[in-house]
């Protein structure tokens, strides 16, 4: 890659982040403060380990799993493991409406406004500006995830230790560009950005269906939809790594 090639997609992706600088903030900011602000709740509701237990146990009923995913942690309920076996799968949604609409935006959308040909009329290369977006969604996905991790640690919690909250900061991180290696890949075979939207939300629904399905019928399901890679990261109890990078492989191959 020429450092023309470089200078050219660096501008694009200042630009991309002058436009969006407030949709950005809002967005890398609001899912990890209601995060914490789950965790410092649940730290004040149950604060004795039997009332962990009843919690954590009742979440391993097939309605509970199917919104939830599978209960875990029912042997040790830390505060830590309460926040993330009931938060991490709707984190994991908002994490991906937030790229399918960011991707959207700066892909068919760009281009039906004509910001995408304004660009295009001066020298920068056929896909600067999709290589430009995908810098900012690695940007925008990775403080997300080093905010999430950042504010579960800062009410020192008990339960709540520094390596659980980096790993579940990153399994949202991991989703969210998978995400937005979908949501581009659907921008390439479409024609408008409703298209792409619509192509985009649709296999978070099939995803979240597949996840729900496997997860009170047959574990193998699940591993078919990124959701149901991410629950099984399990944060504050196994750690486990391998959804994350089945995750990042993911929106490399996209």
């Amino acid at each position: 890659m020429t450092p023309k090639k470089l200078n050219s997609i660096f501008q694009i992706s200042r630009l991309i982040l002058r436009r969006d600088r407030i949709r950005l903030i809002i967005w890398t900011l609001s899912i990890p403060l209601i995060l914490m602000l789950s965790a410092v709740a649940y730290d004040n509701m149950y604060p004795s380990p039997q009332e962990r237990v009843n919690i954590i146990s009742a979440l391993d009923s097939p309605a509970m799993v199917s919104l939830m995913g599978p209960a875990y942690g029912v042997d040790n309920p830390t505060i830590g493991v309460m926040t993330a076996a009931q938060t991490i799968l709707f984190a994991a949604v908002a994490v991906a409406i937030m790229n399918i609409l960011y991707m959207s935006r700066h892909t068919r959308k760009s281009e039906e406004s004509g910001r995408l040909e304004l660009v295009r009329a001066l020298p920068v290369g056929r896909h600067d500006s999709l290589l430009a977006a995908y810098v900012v969604s690695i940007l925008m996905n990775l403080f997300m995830g080093l905010f999430t991790a950042l504010f579960m640690i800062l009410p020192q919690i008990e339960g709540v230790p520094i390596w659980g909250s980096l790993t579940f900061g990153m399994s949202l991180t991991a989703i969210g560009l998978a995400f937005s290696g979908l949501t581009a890949f659907f921008a390439q075979i479409t024609e408008t950005s409703s298209g792409t939207t619509g192509f985009s939300f649709t296999a978070l629904g099939i995803a979240f269906l597949l996840r729900a399905i496997g997860d009170i019928e047959n574990p193998a399901i699940s591993m078919l939809s990124p959701l149901g890679w991410i629950t099984r990261v399990e944060p504050y109890y196994t750690n486990a790594y391998w959804p994350i990078a089945v995750s990042i492989l993911t929106f490399i191959v996209f």
